[in-house]
């Protein structure tokens, strides 16, 4: 019996510039995917309440998440448009978080473990998505608006935001 087709990994010989022409053409659509979330024209108050509750999927239940208070540095931290490119695993926010309040004085095995939390809960939100086979997450289309959305609220100042109010 034949083994099931599988991607090999990518030679850098000529013979592999169809694959990488495909890889390139992915990276960029997630890419413009994100710059594009900035055109969005629903509410924050809509965009945010999806997150703001309790979520129950297969009869598991998932917190809320808080996402001007816990929840905004490990946001912030995911939003990077590079992490569309990359991918999100365990290491990059445990760099960018390292030291912050968010970590509370935690390092190493402590912090990931915090980490994995949280990004289970933001993939029983809907907010990433688990790469096939792989321990990587991607931003979905629902979490690249709320990370654009929380960066633009976070960083408008509240006069800004009064004027747009009115």
């Amino acid at each position: 019996m034949s083994e099931p087709k599988r991607f090999l990994p990518i030679r850098k010989v000529i013979a592999d510039t169809a694959a990488w022409i495909e890889v390139t053409k992915n990276i960029l659509n997630r890419f413009t995917g994100h710059m594009s979330a900035v055109e969005e024209k629903t509410r924050l108050g809509e965009l945010l309440s999806a997150v703001t509750s309790p979520v129950v999927r297969q009869k598991k239940s998932a917190l809320s998440l808080d996402v001007f208070g816990k929840g905004r540095e490990l946001l912030c931290a995911i939003s990077d448009p590079a992490s569309d490119v990359q991918a999100i695993t365990n290491k990059k926010p445990h760099r960018i978080l390292a030291g912050t309040a968010w970590a509370k004085g935690k390092s190493g095995r402590q912090l990931s473990a915090r980490i994995s939390q949280q990004l289970r809960l933001l993939r029983e939100h809907g907010l990433i998505k688990k790469q096939p086979n792989q321990r990587k997450y991607t931003l979905t289309d629902k979490g690249r608006k709320i990370t654009a959305a929380l960066e633009v609220a976070t960083a408008t100042s509240v006069n800004d935001l009064l004027k747009l109010a009115a």
